[in-house]
């Protein structure tokens, strides 16, 4: 799944995360998240590349499964806000 596919799928449900003027008050782009698909979980861990923050999503409705803020690395270090 893409970013793209996922915005289509978020917005035909309901949701607002990938909406122009949220995004816009936010100050992001598509181009500033990354996206990993985790296809046994059937969910997406989409990445804000600027600070790190992830969000999960579900790949059948496009709706946000659980926000993490400042979530630990797997190797147990903190994400670098500061950089």
């Amino acid at each position: 799944m893409t970013i793209s596919e996922l915005a289509k799928l978020n917005k035909a449900n309901g949701g607002h995360f990938f909406n122009t003027q949220t995004m816009a008050h936010f100050g992001d782009t598509m181009r500033s998240f990354s996206i990993k698909n985790n296809k046994k979980a059937g969910t997406v861990v989409v990445t804000r590349k600027t600070d790190g923050r992830q969000w999960t999503f579900d790949t059948k409705t496009g709706r946000l499964v659980h926000a993490v803020q400042f979530q630990e690395k797997l190797d147990g270090t903190r994400v670098n806000l500061a950089a």
